[in-house]
């Protein structure tokens, strides 16, 4: 009989980061937390490693006598363990081999390993989820590990032209934005292992703001519209469901959802606000509130909505994110 080890396995796996700085302080740190029976682990890059595998860019630094010291990096990738449940029996020397040793592995050890390394790819990329919309919501910067495009300009601005002549008037200035996310701190980094640790996801209606967020900046108006307005109309429910007092019923509150959101939100809304003592938000903020569901509804019944444009379309996501502000961060 085979001699058998006994293993307690974890899985690796290196994703990247895209948007992602963070402070001096924290290069090389990791955080922990539980995904149901799993235990995660996700670990930033060493700065000694950042000229050596290309992992770390150092964004900010100070120099002094020749010497650079640095204060932000910019993180490309990070690693993620993630515990297997269970002791695992392997061939004793399979720890002394390369992976995927199959001269000594058998057809049911190779099985039940491609199973388990499938199965962890899953688990892992839920993780990862869970902390970058964690990351999100606690520090308030939607596009952290979002990797888009930036629009399809190529630095040519828009030139007027004799048609006849072809001939060169006018050529117009273009500006290109670069997108910079501010380095996550030590505190918030923190706050982030906290809210992990106590099993806390972001609200849903952060997750809509955020997402809508990244659908504007990659130029995409209708569907930025559609996920703001669903994130405030979600989060006006959630406020008026969590006021009711439990003995109403899963009935009313049933009807609270279903309810048209237009009285929902002039009458009960303030009222369920003050009730609470929380500021009721100023008119003009309710008032681009109505004008975004004016727009969506618009786009969803007619599919289209010839006025929107990304003046526009900004107002509304910056109406929608004073309304959630509290719950931010």
């Amino acid at each position: 009989m085979t001699e058998k080890a006994h293993c307690s396995l974890l899985s690796f796996n290196r994703f990247k980061t895209p948007r992602l700085s963070v402070t001096a302080e924290l290069a090389g740190r990791s955080l922990m937390f539980s995904l149901g029976e799993h235990n995660v682990t996700i670990t930033l890059p060493d700065p000694r490693a950042a000229d050596s595998e290309d992992r770390l860019d150092l964004n900010v630094w100070r120099e002094m006598d020749g010497q650079r010291f640095p204060l932000e990096y910019r993180v490309l990738d990070v690693d993620l363990n993630v515990s297997v449940p269970g002791i695992h029996a392997l061939p004793a020397g399979v720890l002394e081999k390369a992976p995927n040793a199959i001269d000594i592995l058998s057809r049911q050890d190779e099985g039940v390993l491609m199973s388990l390394a499938s199965s962890q790819h899953a688990v892992a990329y839920l993780a990862l989820d869970r902390w970058l919309r964690t990351v999100r919501w606690k520090t308030g910067r939607p596009m952290v590990g979002r990797e888009i495009s930036e629009g399809l300009e190529t630095g040519w601005g828009t030139a007027l032209v004799d048609s006849k002549a072809n001939k060169r008037v006018w050529v117009q200035h273009e500006t290109i934005v670069i997108l910079r996310s501010d380095p996550i701190t030590l505190d918030q980094w923190t706050e982030i292992e906290a809210s992990l640790r106590k099993g806390l996801e972001p609200p849903v209606f952060v997750d809509l703001l955020f997402d809508a967020m990244m659908h504007f900046t990659a130029g995409d108006l209708r569907r930025a519209v559609v996920d703001a307005a669903v994130a405030a109309e979600t989060y006006i429910r959630m406020v008026i469901r969590n006021d009711l007092p439990g003995e109403l019923g899963d009935k009313l509150r049933e009807l609270i959802d279903e309810a048209n959101i237009r009285p929902v939100m002039t009458k009960v809304f303030p009222e369920t606000l003050e009730r609470c003592g929380q500021p009721v938000p100023p008119k003009a903020i309710m008032s681009d509130i109505h004008a975004l569901l004016d727009v969506r509804n618009k786009m969803l019944h007619l599919g289209h909505h010839n006025s929107l444009d990304r003046t526009k379309c900004e107002k509304f996501l910056d109406a929608v994110g004073q309304l959630i502000a509290a719950h931010i961060g």
